[in-house]
């Protein structure tokens, strides 16, 4: 019934178990008689633990002993959730156990491998067979590819395809295999033959793999020839009666985008001398990885696609609900099949404190675009649903097969070139004309799109008075689309 110049208002929030004030809302206002006045006040609640507590309003001025309490309510903290939506970088290894396991001979001890690729935190999948490996080459899904052993050979368009696939930028482990394509551009190696010995030591080099130290291999090994010297980073030392030689053990090599290590002795027959083989091959396969670039996706391209959550309080019964575009297709590694539902929906029990991750694929259509993948996260109480937070990750696919095969050709009709190498890069944009214009009915036309990249390919390698690296690089994405399709229809 008055006017108040100046009305102190705060809000407590207080633990009704303890009384404890936790925070305060403060502001100072001036009222006239019989007017009304209203705030809103935000309370941050990152300090406040999961529970019911009471919020005080009160009021008072200079002339008053004491606040007065005006009002009264209660409101909860629940439980929080940290969630993340993000493409990862995840190391995906393709390993060919390439023994006469068949005989029984000279095979490594599988387990082992098994048990330091785990500990080095890869995805992997083991192949024991010559065709399975040539198969799971076209397998987008794999980042990176290991070869221990050298009982087969591949086929000479499927080591081109290694070749290719390596120089855009996956990266490869290779042990005892050698193969005359492959030796000098690829491993940086000249083969010279066998070493007559066995269980050799081998003297490393301070490097990106290991320290400097002495690692005893078991098994065979090879007389090889480095043909840049600086690339040795570990030797193979033989010591006879006729005194101590030296020969490269490890050479680590550039080619194009990506990294090769080459093993000139046994490193799967290796792995019983377990702790520093399983060293070697972590820091090894981290050495070789190439991050991945999430900027630039093509067709057929499998992205990783990750939700993190975790619960720094309470335990939550969680539902994901995955919705993605029409054009997209889902693979769920846990269960190891292709998603059929769209909305997709996940049910998990996270309990406090606890952090869990799904991991998924997404295969990107050979459509040029951005494909949104939208997640939206709730949690179940008392049988009713509460919707928690939405999260979405955009995946561009740069362009599709047909714009890539027009580029190609486009860059190689602007190359200044020499009258000689003028019929081969002739000859390198025919293959692709031939890529462009060929019908696909069935996985066998798709091999001849293949067999066509890789002839423009060799075509263009045998081009010196240009640089041709960046159209290899185009070609090298348009063999990787091709490659993803095949894989797709005919594995």
């Amino acid at each position: 019934n008055e006017d108040i110049a100046n009305l102190n208002v705060k809000v407590l929030i207080v633990n009704p178990d303890t009384q404890e004030t936790k925070a305060e809302l403060s502001s100072r206002h001036s009222v006239n008689r019989g007017g009304t006045i209203a705030d809103v006040r935000t309370l941050s609640t990152a300090n406040l633990t999961p529970k019911i507590y009471l919020a005080v309003l009160q009021a008072y001025t200079s002339t008053m002993p004491a606040p007065k309490t005006l009002a009264s309510t209660t409101f909860e903290v629940k439980p929080s959730l940290e969630i993340t939506k993000t493409i990862p970088d995840v190391k995906n290894v393709l390993v060919w156990l390439n023994y006469p396991w068949q005989s029984g001979q000279n095979t490594p001890d599988r387990s082992l491998i098994e048990k330091a690729l785990k500990e080095a935190g890869v995805t992997y999948r083991i192949v024991l067979d010559k065709k399975d490996f040539e198969t799971e080459l076209r397998n987008p899904f794999y980042t990176d590819f290991m070869i221990l052993g050298d009982h087969n050979p591949i086929e000479d368009h499927f080591s081109e395809e290694l070749r290719e696939q390596i120089y855009a930028g996956k990266g490869l482990i290779s042990s005892l295999f050698n193969r005359q394509n492959l030796d000098s551009d690829v491993f940086g190696i000249k083969f010279n033959g066998n070493l007559s010995g066995k269980d050799y030591p081998i003297e490393l080099a301070e490097s990106e793999i290991a320290a400097t130290q002495t690692f005893q291999s078991y098994g065979s090994a090879l007389k090889v020839e480095a043909l840049n010297p600086a690339q040795t980073i570990g030797w193979i030392v033989e010591t006879t009666n006729k005194g101590t030689t030296k020969y490269p053990g490890i050479v680590k090599r550039q080619h194009g985008n990506g990294k090769v290590l080459f093993f000139a002795f046994d490193l799967g027959i290796s792995s019983t001398n377990y702790n520093p083989f399983a060293s070697l091959l972590r820091n090894s396969i981290n050495y070789i990885h190439r991050p991945l670039d999430t900027t630039a996706f093509h067709p057929h391209h499998v992205v990783p696609v990750e939700i993190k959550l975790k619960s720094p309080g309470g335990a939550f019964d969680i539902k994901i609900t995955e919705t993605y575009p029409a054009e997209i297709k889902l693979y769920d590694p846990l269960t190891e099949k292709w998603i059929t539902d769209n909305p997709w929906t996940i049910n998990i029990r996270l309990e406090p404190n606890e952090t869990r991750a799904i991991l998924y694929y997404a295969l990107m259509p050979d459509k040029a675009g951005t494909y949104t993948l939208q997640t939206e996260v709730g949690y179940m109480e008392n049988g009713t649903y509460n919707f928690y937070q939405t999260l979405s990750a955009d995946i561009g696919v740069n362009k599709d097969a047909v714009a890539a095969a027009v580029d190609i050709i486009t860059a190689l009709n602007m190359l200044t070139v020499s009258g000689q190498d003028k019929a081969k890069v002739d000859n390198a944009v025919r293959y692709i004309a031939d890529v462009q214009g060929r019908s696909i009915t069935t996985d066998a036309d798709i091999d001849k799109n293949i067999q066509d990249i890789l002839k423009a390919i060799d075509s263009l390698l045998d081009v010196t008075s240009a640089d041709t690296s960046n159209i290899r690089l185009m070609m090298d994405q348009l063999l990787k689309v091709w490659e993803g399709r095949w894989y797709s229809i005919g594995a």
